[in-house]
């Protein structure tokens, strides 16, 4: 499952907006935002966008059981 804390730390560290983000990914910003709140969860599809605009593998950032 996507683990929203490795999503924004790597957005930020790249200097990307929630706007920026969402726009790369075709989302609303309050999606992007509930992502990284927890309080929702990209889809599968989603989630491999999101790793290629963050140019991170996938499996980082996934949560660690």
């Amino acid at each position: 499952m996507y683990d929203p804390e490795k999503g924004k730390s790597r957005r930020l560290s790249l200097g990307i907006t929630v706007k920026e983000l969402a726009d790369r990914v075709g989302c609303s910003t309050q999606a992007v935002y509930q992502w990284e709140r927890g309080e929702r969860r990209p889809s599968l599809t989603t989630f491999v966008v999101i790793a290629h605009h963050l140019r991170i593998p996938i499996a980082s950032l996934v949560e660690q059981a």
